[in-house]
């Protein structure tokens, strides 16, 4: 691992404990991200992004233990699917009570996705915690940017650190799943 590498994970993870807004390469497209528990930075993304619902956030764990800490159940379908998936999978699930009213989704659940990407998982790693993604987009804007160059730059200078790696970082956003009321796997984007 490169030392500007190890810099800019050491970078990000003060960054967060500062309660700062981050812009950061996630395993799938760039994410604007805080710490979680921080409510003030939750509300800040959601000035950024000049949202006025809540919800459109992810959890992404570091693995399935951790996973487990902030959803109640998960189905053994979804736990192997998890694990054998090779692209990045977001999960919705029924939000606990642990998750903050600021996190949840309108219908009452949380997406969490587990990631395979080093960078993020030295980020959680660092803070201890999972981290909050969200796209880098305002509401009700359509188009994802697929790489940092088409993420508005009014957004990228109202993040408080934006990580210097991977700048040139093209991905496509996860597939989404959930278990619907029948206990079928209902895919909610491809």
């Amino acid at each position: 691992m490169s030392p500007v590498y190890i810099d800019e994970i050491e970078r990000a993870i003060k960054a967060l404990k500062r309660g700062q807004v981050i812009l950061y390469p996630t395993d799938t497209v760039w994410g604007l991200g805080c710490d979680i528990d921080n409510s003030a930075a939750v509300e800040r993304i959601y000035e950024i992004k000049k949202q006025k619902k809540k919800g459109n956030m992810v959890l992404i764990v570091d693995d399935i233990d951790l996973l487990k800490d902030y959803v109640e159940e998960v189905h053994p379908r979804i736990e192997t699917l998890l694990i054998y998936h090779e692209s990045p999978l977001t999960v919705v699930y029924p939000a606990t009570e642990d998750i903050p009213e600021y996190m949840r989704n309108p219908e009452n659940t949380i997406a969490v996705r587990i990631t395979k990407d080093h960078f993020c998982q030295e980020l959680i790693r660092g803070i201890k915690k999972p981290l909050l993604a969200t796209l880098p987009i305002y509401e009700g804007q359509k188009d994802i940017p697929l790489n940092f160059e088409n993420i508005d730059s009014q957004i990228k200078k109202a993040a408080d650190y934006v990580v210097d790696i991977n700048q040139d970082k093209s991905g496509e956003p996860s597939v989404m799943a959930r278990y619907n009321h029948k206990g079928d796997l209902e895919f909610l984007r491809r």
